[in-house]
């Protein structure tokens, strides 16, 4: 019968050679007498044996190259349970996956029907957030999403993040669903706070928005950009309570009765308004222009000559002028 491990090394112990060596020595000779009684060993290391051996997930191993090779170290040295437990919980699979992760990839090697039950059930969710939100995804991201979602165990928090993330905003279309009407919103707040941005920002800035669910960030950003750049107004801009379309409001007025627009029509970026809102003194401090002074700036552009309200005041100076010179009379 052959000898065991215990034997090989209890002979190896009493060698006069053993007793004469230092500590170091003995650790070696140790060693090289365990591994000399693992190669006499019947060499069982498949998967299957190394997972029933120790009540671990045959598939798991097939799957994780690094664990499969740590039990086999494991068979080989013999190593008890505790130890066994000590160098899985070191291994690179340990520490890269959650608790969750392990325990769902678990159920899918011992319990696939479960396991697929959830990655549909997932699937549905992640569907259901990528119509919400705006976000078109093929089979493949649906797929990933899906099984991202049973192993990472995402509430809806989760599932709003990592599925906007998904959104493509270097589309030359538009966005849709919230993601859209976050946009919007967007752009309508640009508006109001006299700050331009390029399509690139607003498609992203709609993303982050439905990501964490708020434009709140994104506002503060516009306030602070529109009371640096109109610094007249910049404390209320910032406190929220004025925007530049408020303190444009009667600019805005004179441009449409100026102009013969409709009410509503004018903008923040018309160049009079914007010229007018950032009007500076002769030292270089922000001051406000007088409407008077902003609605003579009006009638100085050739433009106004082209409306109803130029060319009839215009009519109305020429003819007084001619009247003046005796050319007309009231008769």
């Amino acid at each position: 019968m052959a000898a065991s491990k215990t034997q090989v090394l209890n002979k190896l112990k009493a060698s006069a050679r053993y007793k004469k060596a230092p500590p170091a020595r003995k650790k070696l000779l140790r060693q090289k007498a365990v591994d000399g009684w693992n190669r006499l060993q019947p060499k069982n290391y498949t998967a299957e044996a190394l997972g029933g051996t120790y009540q671990y997930p045959r598939a798991l191993l097939e799957g994780t190259p690094e664990l499969l090779a740590l039990f086999k170290r494991a068979f080989v040295k013999g190593w008890p349970d505790e130890k066994l437990k000590a160098e899985i919980e070191n291994t690179g699979w340990y520490r890269n996956n959650s608790t969750r992760w392990r325990e769902v990839e678990e159920t899918r090697l011992k319990n696939p029907g479960e396991f697929n039950k959830s990655v549909s059930e997932a699937r549905y969710r992640v569907a259901t957030m990528a119509s919400q939100l705006g976000a078109t995804l093929d089979e493949g991201e649906l797929d990933r999403l899906s099984r991202d979602a049973v192993y990472g165990g995402w509430e809806e928090g989760d599932m709003r993040r990592y599925v906007s993330a998904e959104i493509d905003v270097s589309s030359t279309g538009g966005l849709f669903g919230e993601t859209g009407q976050a946009e919007i919103k967007l752009r309508q707040m640009a508006n109001e706070n006299g700050v331009e941005y390029n399509d690139q920002w607003f498609r992203s800035q709609a993303v982050n928005a439905v990501k964490f669910n708020s434009v709140g960030d994104v506002e503060l950003q516009m306030r602070e950009d529109s009371a640096n750049k109109y610094s007249q107004w910049g404390d209320g801009i910032r406190k929220g309570t004025t925007t530049v379309a408020k303190a444009a409001g009667s600019y805005l007025r004179s441009v449409e009765r100026t102009y013969d627009m409709e009410d509503g029509s004018a903008s923040v970026f018309d160049p009079h308004v914007k010229k007018a809102l950032t009007n500076r003194d002769e030292q270089g401090n922000p001051v406000t222009k007088p409407l008077w002074a902003f609605e003579e700036d009006l009638r100085r552009d050739p433009k106004w000559l082209t409306t109803k309200n130029g060319s009839e005041t215009m009519s109305n100076v020429a003819g007084g002028l001619l009247q003046e010179w005796g050319f007309l009379n009231d008769g």
